[in-house]
């Protein structure tokens, strides 16, 4: 008998515009260009689920969700703003219906969060071939856009959102649990924080894959020139985009693979260049079961 698959991308798409001091600022640059081409990004990955950070503007959203209509018919999106009026940036895509949407702000949060952005996870239940999954899209913090995001005190504050999240998950019942988005943490960078994830239970389903060779083994480069002006640039390498299914599930489900994607030079932008389609790389994951 044919096993079933379920494909689920996880992508910060750095789709992120601010007027600073009266002045539109990118912190990842070349965002028209980008989200032009996101449409097509998302249709050769071809994701039965698709969990989406930083795509704030409604107008992008609106875009891609009218490009996407028949291949994902389903969608979920919250305009939960911030101080400064910018929404929390989260966005799924479905094959399959939503059910039970729902927009969990963070309790603990930075001040550049509640400034810029409304960092949170969002929440629902989807009836897919494999079953009733319940999906977490997830943005922790990152440091803001002065601080560095392993400082001990961003760590802190991304611990308290990390516990507030998996206490969340104890509210959905008998559905295959899975964690999308990203983390800001992972086994490069603020372990603590990502350890915590696997002490409750959830299976980082990137580390427990086979990869072949020259594949990009991280999510976040600051060599990227996407990156190279960014107020991170600072930072290593990292791994910190996951797809997290809890290990209760494995009773059921098999991790097919995991593999890093969306990392090619694709996008043409004015200097005749090609960049990536974001600043990080996507994740997509396949479940057998």
């Amino acid at each position: 008998m044919k096993k079933s698959e379920l494909k689920l991308l996880t992508y910060n798409v750095g789709l992120a515009r601010a007027v600073l001091f009266g002045r539109s600022y990118e912190p990842m640059p070349h965002v028209e260009a980008r989200s032009r081409c996101l449409p097509q990004t998302l249709m050769s990955l071809n994701a039965d689920i698709v969990a989406l950070q930083e795509i704030y503007e409604h107008g992008h959203r609106s875009q891609l969700a009218q490009a996407l209509a028949d291949l994902y018919p389903f969608t979920s999106t919250f305009d939960i703003q911030s101080l400064l009026g910018v929404n929390d940036g989260l966005m799924l895509l479905s094959k399959f219906p939503i059910a039970d949407p729902e927009f969990v702000a963070f309790k603990a949060s930075l001040i550049d969060d509640s400034l810029f952005t409304r960092k949170g996870f969002t929440r629902c239940r989807i009836d897919t071939p494999l079953g009733e999954i319940t999906a977490f899209n997830v943005y922790t913090a990152a440091g803001g856009l002065f601080r560095h995001p392993e400082r001990p005190n961003i760590d802190a504050v991304r611990q308290l959102q990390l516990d507030q999240l998996t206490e969340s998950c104890g509210t959905a019942g008998g559905s295959h649990l899975i964690l999308l988005g990203d983390f800001n943490t992972g086994p490069q960078v603020s372990p603590s924080n990502y350890a915590s994830l696997l002490h409750r239970g959830f299976v980082d389903t990137y580390a427990v894959t086979d990869h072949a060779d020259g594949e990009p083994e991280v999510t976040w480069d600051p060599r990227n020139p996407l990156n190279v002006d960014s107020p991170h640039r600072m930072c290593p390498p990292q791994r910190i985009d996951h797809v997290m299914l809890h290990e209760r599930s494995l009773k059921k489900l098999h991790i097919k693979s995991s593999r890093i994607v969306a990392h090619e030079h694709t996008i043409p932008i004015p200097t005749g260049q090609n960049v990536t389609p974001s600043d990080h790389y996507g994740l997509l994951t396949i479940l057998e079961g």
